[in-house]
């Protein structure tokens, strides 16, 4: 016979009544049978739902979590967070195997031998307070030496995407400025650069194609059908529905691809010469929009003709954007743009600049010039795809109306990367879908940025300055850390804190980073489970799961809506966890800095730091989502009821920018020439990647591949985000041949005697490691590529499911490129070549 428990708060309801019905008058049967109902009542499985924010991604999709008997029974969709819309993925249903994964840092553990870095040998566990003073005692030592810089805090996506506000107000708390998140030149970098040079925004958050409503719809290095994104995902299924005509750019057929009109199975790293000879067409046959051009970007900006550079620009001092010439066709004459009547959009002239005559051309009349060499037949060469496939793609994006090219996700991928997306960018301005319904809209939280300077103290920040690197704002450059770590260059990091993230296995060349982890002073790791960087810990800190914590109060950051979100504790935690932002002010109090982090912590999330800090003492971290809520004006008994609150939709914010409101950009409007890239080449000169006019940049693995050498190229899968959704049982019991291995075509594989389920052996040619995998032969990619999902390949023994899966470690594959011949930070993962053979 099953046991049953009952809670105490309900034995003391049984227990009241029995009392109560104890001193009723009447028929005794009557008090017994109402007594069983009593008891009955209280003994029924007790279930309820509580609003959460899924974190097994950085797109924190709103989910309900629904508790029975005490534990976690499902996750479920949320539809007031307009960002899933009451959607979830596979990977947001088994968060559920998260909380009860066997393999979980289940109470602090100490080792004092660091020579035992990389293995789990040595480890004893504690108390949390024995954890918290030797980690303290550990960061003490730093602080009063007055070496506080030498800490490194660190981690993955969640705190830079998520909890950053509370990760970095402690490390300013203790005084270091060396706090990395997910290192933008890994993840988003040479796309968010060209975007935001482009039209002021373009991290993950800020901007998205408005998929929904697009009656044309170009994918490039992106799978919105089966990747990361079900705030995206949803609405591209949507366009789908609706007859949207889908065309992708990819060297395999993606689970996009397969729901596309139009597959092109492109060469890896060329989709920037398919985007040029898009462009040639597309001027030539006169498919852009004229008025947007004029009115809304700098296309009519006037250039000196033999060089290409501004023929003059200056600050407006009322608004801080700059200013630009443009030619007044009404008079004749150079004027500021915003004086012009008629500015021209095409053409060279004569005209007087401060007394002086100078030959000038428009910026568009520049484009126009430099896309004549980029012809269709061009372009065919390069990308081996036909001309005439070239040809239709962009007469359709010119005519169909509207039309969108995706802004991308995660692209770290090849020298050319920037300029790629520079194209993407001013191809949707071409043909003027900026901010409009079915076009290149802003989400809600790329409408009000605000940007701001790395700190000069930043290891990194001096690292690229000395290299003549690119200090972008808020990039932090990851390879600088390394030579910090391992060289003291620019200064000695002596320290780590992580929080989450997992380098060892996902930063290019894992053999560096075992390296600069084993000669670290102090490793300090905060995490919820035993991933391949926590096994070089002298200290962990087990993290709780997203269900068994309050949090704090979030914007809706992948919407186009405005809105607000939280996620409420549904459950205790199961083993001795305490939440992150916990272990971080048990820390700063601990080394006398608490005043000091919510200090900081007020500044970041714009309320008093005080009152932060007395609602923490008196609630926990539901105290600092009641200052946030009640800061922001919204119902505290709303929120924690439904998880998210609307605060402004859509429809009520798209085609405000650049149309009512200045973009980002120096000249506010959309910036088919780049005024940011023209400062860069000022001032180190001329080079194609910071061209502010879209160029033809080859990938540098353009050349070489043949026999059993090929094109690497990686992605996501539906089961699988980051090196965290690896160990997951649920998710590994639904997984396909194709989700773990490497894809090669049939026809390559028969030349080379592989079959379908071989196990084989893929050599970098630049790093010399090798990782070992099953063979997935198929049609679907092209015969001089291989590809495989990312996010496999764990070596830590105590992930046991990951293990055994095993897959691909693709950054074993990954070199660091230490030559920076780009002088951007871009870590080009996919210029690479592989050798392929039997196991």
């Amino acid at each position: 016979m099953a046991s049953v428990k009952i809670a105490r708060r309900d034995f003391l309801k049984v227990a009241a009544v029995t009392g109560a019905l104890a001193t009723l008058s009447g028929p005794e049967d009557v008090v017994i049978r109402t007594l069983k109902k009593v008891e009955a009542k209280a003994l029924e499985p007790q279930e309820y739902t509580v609003p959460g924010l899924c974190r097994m991604c950085v797109n924190s999709c709103g989910t309900f979590f629904r508790v029975k008997d005490g534990k976690l029974h499902k996750i479920d969709p949320n539809p007031n967070n307009p960002a899933n819309a009451g959607n979830l993925c596979a990977r947001g249903q088994a968060g559920v195997r998260r909380v009860y994964n066997p393999d979980r840092l289940k109470r602090p553990m100490i080792r004092r031998d660091k020579s035992l870095r990389g293995t789990w040998q040595g480890f004893e566990a504690t108390d949390w307070n024995t954890a918290l003073d030797e980690a303290a005692a550990a960061l003490k030592k730093y602080i009063d030496a007055g070496e506080a810089k030498s800490i490194m805090v660190g981690g993955g996506w969640l705190p830079c995407g998520v909890y950053k506000p509370y990760v970095v107000a402690f490390a300013k708390a203790i005084g270091t400025p060396n706090f990395v998140g997910s290192p933008p030149p890994m993840c988003f970098f040479p796309k968010a650069f060209a975007w935001t040079v482009t039209i002021g925004a373009g991290g993950h958050p800020h901007i998205r194609a408005d998929h929904e409503y697009a009656s044309y719809i170009i994918l490039l290095r992106r799978n919105l059908a089966g990747s990361i994104g079900v705030p995206y995902a949803w609405q591209f299924a949507r366009a789908k529905k609706r007859g949207a005509k889908i065309v992708v750019l990819d060297p395999r057929m993606s689970e996009s691809a397969a729901l596309a009109d139009l597959w092109v199975p492109i060469r890896p790293g060329t989709d920037l010469a398919f985007l040029l000879a898009m462009g040639h067409v597309i001027v030539n046959e006169g498919l852009y929009d004229e008025e947007f051009l004029k009115k809304h970007t700098n296309a009519p900006m006037l250039l000196k003709a033999d060089t290409n550079t501004p023929a003059k620009t200056w600050d407006d001092p009322d608004t801080g954007k700059k200013k630009y010439l443009v030619y007044d066709e009404a008079t004749g004459e150079a004027k500021a743009h915003d004086e012009a009547l008629q500015p021209a959009l095409t053409g060279e002239f004569d005209v007087e600049i401060d007394g002086e005559t100078v030959r000038v051309k428009t910026a568009f009349q520049a484009l126009v010039e430099r896309l004549q060499q980029y012809t269709p037949e061009w372009a065919s060469q390069i990308c081996d795809v036909p001309a005439e496939t070239i040809v239709q793609v962009a007469r359709e994006f010119g005519t169909i109306k509207p039309a969108v090219i995706d802004p991308g996700w995660h692209d770290p991928k090849y020298q050319n990367s920037v300029q790629t997306w520079r194209m993407v960018a001013v191809l949707n301005a071409l043909v003027g879908n900026i901010d409009k319904p079915g076009g290149l809209i802003f989400n809600a939280a790329g409408r009000s940025l605000k940007s701001s300077a790395l700190p000069d103290a930043r290891a990194d920040v001096q690292w690229m300055k000395k290299k003549g690197i690119i200090v972008s704002t808020a990039q932090p450059m990851i390879l600088a850390y390394y030579d910090a770590i391992v060289n003291g260059d620019p200064y000695p990091i002596k320290a780590a804190v992580l929080t989450g993230g997992n380098w060892i296995r996902t930063l290019p060349d894992d053999r560096k980073w075992k390296e600069a982890f084993k000669k670290l002073e102090d490793v300090i790791a905060i995490d919820v489970m035993p991933n391949d960087t926590v096994s070089y810990a002298d200290i962990i800190l087990p993290d709780t799961t997203y269900p068994e914590r309050d949090d704090p109060m979030f914007g809706v950051g992948f919407s186009p809506d405005a809105a607000v979100a939280t996620s409420v504790k549904a459950i205790d935690p199961i083993y001795d966890c305490r939440p992150m932002i916990d272990i971080l002010v048990q820390l700063a109090d601990r080394l006398g800095k608490k005043d000091a982090y919510f200090e900081n912590l007020g500044k970041m999330l714009g309320v008093d730091g005080g009152a932060l800090k007395s609602a923490y003492e008196s609630e926990g971290i539901a105290g600092i989502r009641r200052v946030q809520v009640e800061a922001k004006g919204v119902s505290y008994d709303e929120i924690v009821a439904k998880g998210a609150i609307v605060l402004k939709t859509r429809d009520q914010l798209i085609g405000t920018m650049p149309y009512k409101k200045p973009l980002g950009t120096p000249s506010g409007k959309v910036e088919v020439y780049s005024l940011k890239m023209a400062g860069i080449m000022a001032k180190k000169g001329y080079s194609e990647h910071w061209d502010p006019i879209p160029t033809w940049i080859p990938p540098r693995v353009m050349d070489g591949v043949g026999g059993n050498v090929f094109y690497l190229a990686y992605g996501r899968s539906p089961i699988a985000s980051h090196t965290h959704t690896t160990d997951n049982d649920l998710l590994a019991s639904i997984g396909r041949p194709e989700h773990f291995g490497v894809w090669i075509n049939s026809a390559k594989a028969a030349e080379l005697g592989i079959r379908d389920g071989d196990m084989v052996r893929l050599t970098s040619l630049a790093t010399g490691q090798s990782v070992v995998a099953k063979a997935f032969v198929t049609d679907g990619v092209r015969p001089d590529t291989v590809f495989t999902v990312s996010a496999w390949g764990a070596e830590s023994e105590e992930l046991r499911v990951a293990r055994r899966i095993g897959g691909v470690a693709l950054n074993k594959l990954w070199p660091m490129h230490e030559d920076l011949f780009t002088l951007l930070p871009n870590a080009m993962t996919q210029e690479v070549l592989v050798r392929v053979e039997k196991a």
